[in-house]
């Protein structure tokens, strides 16, 4: 209702709800927040003599914004823009703050990010005198600002540290971890120390650097806590990653692997982990308490989607307050379970057992501006190997890859010596100290849309006979070497799992009142013929189009030890929550399901494939990987997924799948089953065709181990199977279908 309300009101909304996002790391949304308050505030200035300094206010929180960005920035170029527009920014900010009240505590913070944005710029002098006059309006703001005493210190460090008097930054850096104490800040004593931290890593003062960074670690841990396992919980731990990267620096530098190893698996998948451990509290929890449970969890389903079909602000607002009592009394209901496990250092004995009996490698990758490091664990040794590759780097040869890496529309002619770059920063240093042909491997949040199966281990001009480390490896992907480090696989039991496969296909959009359609549409004619191919195998259930709806599937996803859906899909990075699926309405649902949605089901399943458009993408969190409908597969408890990096064609996608589930029936591996189906496809198709944007998509997250299908199919019965499969992609290649893009 900003619009409507009298602009002081609009103004104050906007800026809040763009605060808000800023806390949260959603940098883009809350942009666009401080943009829509400050477009409207400027229509109504010299309307109201107060709106300067809202407007002031509004520049304040843009300008704190942009240093952010600016001490996330990966590129030089990126820097250079940032400190420009921080420095614009800052000055427009002063030209219309007053120096009294409230507004003389957002002059001090304003002073500070326009002195450091000076120091970046050379002009000391400049940033010596604005850093020099903070202190005293904080001093006149008092508790209407608490935080510009601290601002104005820690701005002084990063002067004095950009200027190279380390000596003095240190200082200042200690003053500010002294306000931070008088006021009993946790988040701005952590900042302080990852400072310190990171200043005597500078020095090359490990020891010292380890201290500081466990200390901040301590404090992020208190900021965690009080968090719970709320919708913004993973989106604000994702910002909190600093110090444990900075000690996973100093222990690789004083040549702690171990340690290294465990402390950065420490930050990862700790949210989807705390969803797992709700699931099971659940399980263990009495009838009564479990219905109770149920009814709040219907609840706050209902009002998530009322908060996403919300026409206002104030209705927003609302369905935020409803949010936050239903998980608080989720929360109550659920404290009469066990005690939560604590986040325990990894059992790596426990993990190379496990890896040794599949005979696997693990490869985790820590991609960092100044020490880049693969971790390389087998049976019996874990090795630390410098990466020569900066996260610049790796974002510049994935844009030079092509659509969707950079903005465009679709286009399949992928670049290959990109992906031949990837593989020499990212694969070739590890290689020698790899065993084993399977491979799983964690991904650092800046390598999480990087195709490893499309890698090239040498050069190559040909789509068809290029020599892809697909070839090579049999690959699978996890969010944290803590989801596998166990002795023994999951127990399935066919009693919970009536059904071997559960398959959902929607292929007619536009003829229903559901949320989904904008009249763009397209019909997706390949998915009933890839439902069938993928029922063909063991007990098996399949709805397509008018049957699969979004109750039915609420209804029959628990029972099944595969349960696979191919329909549209979006994949929403600015509010993952939103990520959703098209099924098809009826009298009980939109036919639309949400992560939101799946983070309050029990999928118990070996396997969800989302065959659906870039199903393994969403918000980018660090220590968590993309959030997106994969993600909420995985929360929801199953134990592996196949989903897609980025829009598919519906057609080769059909073909894959089609091969991946021959493999399943045959009794290998997820991993395998999935390399054997992208092999085949590669196999029976040249020229553009088979570039890798129409194979390489699909990839497996979770546990590689078969699926015991109970299939009554002899044994003649699967060769004349596959006969059939090699006749039907003989057909294919001859008829060179281009298949329409999902």
């Amino acid at each position: 209702m900003a619009d409507e309300a009298p602009v002081m009101y609009g103004g104050r909304a906007l800026i809040e709800a763009g605060r808000v996002a800023r806390v949260l790391g959603e940098f883009r949304e809350s942009e666009s927040y401080f943009r829509a308050a400050l477009d409207l505030i400027d229509d109504s200035l010299g309307v109201a003599p107060e709106l300067p300094d809202l407007k002031g206010h509004a520049l304040t929180s843009y300008s704190i914004l942009t240093d952010l960005q600016l001490r996330s920035a990966v590129t030089d170029a990126e820097r250079d823009s940032l400190v420009g527009l921080l420095a614009t920014r800052t000055s427009d900010a002063l030209d219309v703050l007053s120096k009294t009240g409230q507004s003389a505590g957002y002059r001090s913070v304003v002073l500070s990010l326009s002195a450091v944005a000076a120091a970046h710029q050379g002009d000391f002098d400049r940033a010596r005198a604005h850093v020099r006059q903070a202190p005293p309006l904080a001093r006149e703001a008092g508790l209407l600002a608490p935080e510009a005493p601290f601002e104005a210190l820690i701005a002084e460090g990063r002067i004095a540290e950009i200027a190279g008097d380390l000596e003095d930054a240190a200082e200042a850096y200690n003053r500010g971890r002294k306000e931070a104490l008088r006021n009993q800040s946790p988040r701005s004593e952590a900042l302080a120390l990852e400072h310190l931290g990171q200043l005597a890593e500078r020095r090359g003062r490990w020891a010292e650097a380890a201290d500081y960074f466990e200390q901040a670690v301590e404090r992020r841990e208190i900021e965690r806590d009080r968090l719970g396992l709320d919708d913004w919980s993973s989106s604000a731990f994702a910002t909190m990653q600093g110090p444990y990267r900075g000690l996973v620096r100093t222990q690789l530098a004083t040549g702690d692997v171990r340690g290294a190893f465990q402390t950065l698996d420490r930050t990862r998948a700790r949210y989807l982990r705390d969803l797992l451990h709700y699931q099971d509290v659940r399980e263990t929890l009495r009838p009564d308490t479990r219905n109770q449970i149920d009814s709040v969890v219907e609840k706050l389903s209902a009002t998530r989607l009322a908060y996403l079909q919300a026409s206002s602000a104030s209705d927003r607002a609302a369905r935020r307050l409803e949010t936050s009592a239903y998980q608080r009394q989720i929360e109550e209901l659920t404290a009469s379970g066990p005690e939560a496990r604590q986040i325990a250092d990894l059992d790596l004995g426990a993990l190379k057992r496990r890896l040794a009996t599949e005979e696997r490698t693990l490869i985790t990758y820590f991609v960092d501006d100044t020490r880049s490091t693969a971790f390389v664990l087998c049976r019996d040794t874990l090795v630390s190997v410098p990466l020569p590759v900066t996260r610049a780097m790796v974002r510049e040869r994935l844009e030079a890859i092509g659509w969707p890496w950079r903005p465009g529309h679709p286009d399949p002619a992928y670049a290959l010596p990109p992906l031949y770059e990837l593989y020499d920063l990212l694969i070739a240093p590890v290689r020698p100290w790899v065993p084993t042909q399977k491979v799983t491997i964690i991904p650092d949040i800046d390598v999480a849309t990087v195709p490893f199966a499309a890698l090239l281990t040498a050069p190559a001009d040909d789509y068809a006979t290029a020599p892809y480390l697909l070839h090579e490896w049999t690959l699978t992907t996890e969010l944290a070497a803590a989801l596998i480090a166990t002795d023994e696989p999951p127990d399935k039991t066919t009693e919970a799992h009536p059904l071997d496969v559960l398959a959902f296909g929607r292929s007619t959009f536009g003829d229903d009142r559901s949320t989904w359609n904008t009249g763009a549409t397209i019909d997706l004619p390949n998915v009933e013929r890839e439902v069938r191919r993928v029922v063909s195998h063991g007990d098996a259930e399949m709805f397509v189009d008018a049957e699969a709806t979004e109750y039915r599937f609420r209804q029959r996803a628990g029972d099944a030890d595969v349960v696979h859906l191919a329909s549209h899909a979006e994949a929403n990075a600015t509010l993952p929550l939103y990520s959703r699926i098209a099924l098809r309405e009826d009298d009980q649902d939109d036919g639309i399901v949400h992560l939101y949605e799946l983070l309050d089901l029990r999928i118990d399943a070996h396997l969800v494939v989302l065959s659906g458009c870039s199903t393994a993408g969403g918000g980018r969190r660090g220590g968590e990987g993309l959030i997106g409908l994969q993600y909420g597969m995985r929360a929801a408890g199953a134990e592996a997924t196949v989903a897609t990096l980025w829009p598919v064609a519906d057609g080769a996608t059909a073909e894959i799948m089609g091969a991946f589930y021959d493999g399943l029936a045959g009794g290998h591996g997820k991993d395998r089953a999935l390399q054997d189906a992208q092999r085949t496809y590669i196999a029976t198709h040249d020229g553009i065709e088979a570039s890798p944007f129409y194979w390489a998509a699909p990839v497996l997250s979770g546990a590689p181990t078969p699926i015991p299908f109970e299939s009554g199919v002899p044994w003649w019965g699967l060769g004349l199977g596959a006969a059939a499969v090699a006749l039907g992609a003989w057909l294919a290649w001859r008829l060179r279908f281009l298949p329409a893009h999902a």
